[in-house]
């Protein structure tokens, strides 16, 4: 597996910007991951995700959060991540 996994476009409301797709660290994606399959189960890889194109930028954060908060993934229990 590669070490890097990609991240998709987007549109950044702020700047009227259309972004490019861009890419995170594979350890950051594990976590991401982690979360993605504990809403949406495993029958999606990580390796096949990646290879679609892998996460949309929301989804990046929006699971990064999530994970944050719940304190059996290693979070804070007190709601702030």
């Amino acid at each position: 597996m590669r070490e890097t996994f990609p991240v998709q476009g987007g549109y950044d409301r702020d700047t009227r910007n259309e972004l490019g797709p861009s890419e995170i660290p594979m350890w950051l994606a594990e976590i991401v991951y982690a979360e993605y399959s504990r809403r949406y189960g495993t029958g999606q890889s990580l390796k096949r995700l990646g290879e679609s194109g892998g996460f949309d930028r929301g989804e990046v954060l929006e699971f990064l959060r999530d994970a944050a908060a719940d304190p059996a993934e290693g979070g804070r229990s007190d709601g702030n991540a």
